[in-house]
């Protein structure tokens, strides 16, 4: 069995492959490739000086002490009055607020930086440029400009008898471009397009197991609209989930695993039933 993006580091922990690679059909040039990987650092760029590392970190050290000081004086609330725990512990009270004030103060401080940048006339020149290169390169590996989007899980990966293991519940989840022409599924981004023939689809099945995932790529936040009845936690940056899916394909004998979170299930779901009719 195998992993569609995963990466099997069962005998070789360098490997750098997907198993997928096998359903590669198109890929833009070198020459495009350098393009689009010089305009992914300039949008990186832009990401940092709109939220500087710097005060990222503050933010995040602002909020983990406020928070701590916070289940502090909570956890000794049932015991004691509210007058003994100051008189035991009054740091967790000028630290706790202190930082929580810090805390109010970097995250409008981030807002506003981010709202500066991003709408500043040299941003949106950058952003449109870089949307431009992205279609072309789209265009030319002939994806639709209606595709719709779906998340997709990456992953590494042990086999351990024919069975996955993956050395950590962590996935990567990468937005790509999914839609059905002549008998094939196709997943593209801006760099590749891979191809899977539909027969060669077996169906799909529920993994009732709890992951987390690095990012959220959506517009809508992750507990609103339409993701609101997935019921998807988030805790430090990363998102858990429960559970995830498998599209489950047949190639040359061999079994192939997609992995994709349970929120996109509707868009496989409305490819494959379209390409059935």
């Amino acid at each position: 069995m195998k992993v569609f993006f995963g990466i099997d580091i069962t005998h070789n922990k360098k490997n750098t492959q997907f198993d997928g690679e096998v359903f590669l059909c198109k890929q833009v040039s070198e020459d495009t490739e350098k393009i689009l990987d010089s305009e992914a650092e300039a949008m990186h760029k832009i990401s940092d000086k709109a939220t500087p590392r710097p005060l990222r970190i503050a933010y995040m050290v602002f909020m983990l002490v406020a928070v701590f000081c916070g289940v502090l004086i909570l956890k000794a609330w049932g015991d004691l009055t509210f007058a003994e725990i100051f008189q035991k512990m009054p740091f967790a009270f000028y630290i706790g607020i202190g930082s929580a004030v810090l805390w109010g103060i970097t995250y409008i401080l981030i807002r506003k930086r981010a709202k500066n940048v991003m709408e500043s006339d040299e941003t949106v020149l950058a952003i449109n440029h870089s949307d431009a290169i992205a279609k072309n390169a789209l265009s030319t590996l002939g994806v639709p400009h209606n595709a719709p989007r779906a998340d997709i899980l990456l992953t590494y990966y042990k086999n351990r008898n024919g069975k996955i293991h993956f050395p950590s519940p962590a996935f990567d989840n990468a937005e790509l471009y999914v839609f059905s022409e002549n008998g094939t599924l196709y997943l593209a981004d801006c760099y590749k397009k891979y191809g899977i023939p539909l027969v060669e689809i077996q169906g799909v099945q529920a993994v009732n197991k709890r992951i987390r995932i690095n990012s959220w790529n959506k517009e809508t936040p992750y507990n609103k609209g339409e993701y609101k009845p997935y019921k998807i936690q988030m805790n430090q940056g990363e998102y858990f989930v429960k559970p995830y899916y498998a599209l489950e394909i047949l190639h040359d004998g061999e079994p192939y695993m997609l992995y994709f979170p349970p929120y996109e299930l509707p868009v496989f779901e409305q490819i494959l039933q379209k390409q059935s009719i």
